[in-house]
């Protein structure tokens, strides 16, 4: 493929991640693939260059938390295509650290979560989603089981606030918050009660988040 369609195919899968066009991600990832693209070029100045579009028209005013979401759609769903071909051709992705993320325990709540998922997978993390209503051990078993340098704490509802200091001091007691960063974030959730509730930061929104992450592991934003 010559570099004017290799170009202009990448700016389509971006925009396509930019408008939140999910099948037109996943199907322009796959034509990349079948084009002989490398799949980290296509995550790199496709994918990436769509959903950093989306970040910086929703740090602007440009774009709200409607088109927040069906981007990081649409980059998740071109993502799981890429991550087969990365996959099957044994190469590695850069990863700034591995993520774990869960909504705490009485809380349904998954779009917020999502949508943070999507935007540190855009930043180079890996990022791994064990749900919503997810109670302290769980949490705690899975740390334990994968090792991740962060976990990520969802929390929408008052009611279920309580248990992100719950999940916080499972950790402790499990002897597994040496060395792990711990990020919560959520409608019902302030930098005062997270930083009491044990938390090292506060996510005000997925980009905060995001940021405040990659400033304490001395990645790039």
């Amino acid at each position: 493929m010559d570099k004017a369609k290799h170009d202009a195919l990448m700016d389509q899968l971006a925009n396509a991640v930019l408008e939140g066009r999910k099948k037109d991600a996943r199907k322009l990832a796959q034509e990349a693939i079948d084009a002989g693209v490398s799949p980290l070029d296509a995550f790199d100045q496709g994918l990436i260059k769509g959903i950093k579009a989306v970040e910086d028209g929703f740090v602007k005013g440009t774009l709200f938390l409607p088109e927040l979401v069906s981007g990081g759609e649409a980059m998740k769903a071109g993502l799981e295509v890429l991550e087969e071909e990365i996959k099957r051709q044994g190469m590695d992705r850069p990863v700034v650290a591995t993520v774990l993320i869960g909504t705490v325990k009485t809380d349904i709540h998954d779009i917020g979560k999502n949508i943070v998922a999507s935007v540190m997978a855009a930043n180079g993390f890996d990022v791994i989603d064990i749900g919503v209503d997810v109670p302290p051990e769980k949490f705690a078993e899975k740390i334990r089981e994968l090792k991740p340098d962060v976990l990520a704490l969802s929390a929408l509802l008052t009611t279920s606030i309580q248990y992100v200091k719950a999940t916080v001091d499972t950790v402790k007691e499990a002897g597994l918050r040496d060395g792990l960063l711990i990020i919560a974030g959520g409608a019902a959730l302030n930098d005062d009660y997270t930083r009491k509730a044990g938390c090292d930061f506060f996510g005000q929104d997925a980009i905060d988040g995001v940021r405040k992450l990659l400033d304490a592991l001395g990645g790039e934003a």
